[in-house]
C-alpha cells in the first residue's frame, strides 16, 4: 500500500512538472511570437472596395499554431453592420513563418453612396484574432479602430445659370465645384446635367469629364444645350448624374431660380 501511495505521489509530481513545463513553454511561445505588418493596398471592382492587409507571422516557439482566424467587422457611424471579412490559416508549424493577407471587403451595394459621396464620416472596425497553441491552448485578441471616410464629392456646389447664344442653340452655363476628400482614389469619369423647367419639361443637357486626384479640388463649367428657349421658366431644376469609374450616382436634384 505504501508503495502504491508513493508511486501515486511521484506520478502527481511528474504531472505537475510536465504541466508547469508545458505552461512555461506555451507562455514563452506566445511571448516570442513575432507579427509584422506590411503596407495596406486598396483595390476596386465593379461593386466592391477591397483593403488587403499583409502580415508575417514568425512562429519561433516550441509548438504549432493552429486555427488562426482573423475576422474584421465594419459598422457605419450609426452602428449598422456593413461588412464582415474572415481569413483562416489552419496551421503554422513551430519554427516556421507564414505570410498572410487579410482581405477586408466593402460591398458598394451595402453602402449609402448618396450620403458617402458628399459627406465625410467615420467607419468603426472591430478585429478579432483567435488561435491555438499546441492544438490545445486558445488565445484571443481584439482591437477597435475608427477609420475616417473622405467624401469624393465633398461640398458639391452648382452656381447660378448663365445664358449665351451660339450659331444654333441657346446655351446654359453653370459653374461646378467640389473637393475630393478621399485618400484612396481619384474622381474620374463624367458628370452630366439635365435641365427641366418648373413644369417638369425637359429643356436640354450637357456634361463634362473630370479627373480629380485625392485631396484635390475641382472648379469648372458645364454647358447645357437648350432645345427650346421658349419653354424657359424663372425656376426649375437641374438633375445631376455622376458616371465615375468607381461608382455611379444620380440623379441629384438641385433647384434653381
Amino acid at each position: 500500500m505504501k508503495n502504491a501511495v508513493r508511486a501515486l505521489g511521484w506520478a502527481t509530481r511528474a504531472l505537475w512538472v510536465l504541466l508547469m513545463v508545458f505552461s512555461a513553454t506555451s507562455l514563452y511561445s506566445a511571448v516570442t511570437l513575432g507579427i509584422g505588418f506590411g503596407e495596406p493596398q486598396v483595390s476596386y471592382s465593379e461593386d466592391a472596395m477591397v483593403t488587403s492587409l499583409p502580415f508575417l507571422i514568425n512562429n519561433t516557439g516550441f509548438y504549432d499554431i493552429t486555427d488562426l482566424n482573423v475576422t474584421t467587422a465594419i459598422t457605419d457611424a450609426e452602428g449598422k453592420a456593413i461588412s464582415s471579412s474572415t481569413t483562416f490559416v489552419p496551421l503554422i508549424t513551430a519554427g516556421s513563418n507564414a505570410e498572410v493577407v487579410h482581405n477586408i471587403s466593402l460591398s458598394l451595394s451595402d453602402l449609402n453612396l448618396t450620403a458617402l459621396a458628399f459627406e465625410d464620416t467615420n467607419f468603426e472596425t472591430n478585429t478579432i484574432v483567435a488561435l491555438k497553441f499546441a492544438r490545445a491552448i486558445p488565445v484571443q485578441m481584439s482591437t477597435n479602430a475608427s477609420i475616417p471616410w473622405g467624401a469624393p464629392l465633398y461640398n458639391l456646389s452648382i452656381g447660378e445659370i448663365g445664358y449665351k447664344f451660339n450659331d444654333t442653340h441657346l446655351i446654359g452655363t453653370v459653374n461646378l465645384t467640389f473637393e475630393n476628400h478621399s485618400p484612396f482614389f481619384s474622381v474620374t469619369g463624367t458628370i452630366r446635367c439635365e435641365f427641366y423647367n418648373s413644369k417638369g419639361e425637359y429643356l436640354g443637357s450637357g456634361g463634362t469629364n473630370v479627373d480629380v486626384p485625392p485631396y484635390s479640388g475641382y472648379q469648372g463649367q458645364m454647358e447645357l444645350a437648350l432645345n427650346d428657349p421658349t419653354k424657359l421658366t424663372p425656376n426649375g431644376e437641374i438633375r445631376v448624374y455622376f458616371d465615375m469609374t468607381i461608382f455611379s450616382l444620380g440623379p441629384l436634384v438641385i433647384p434653381y431660380g
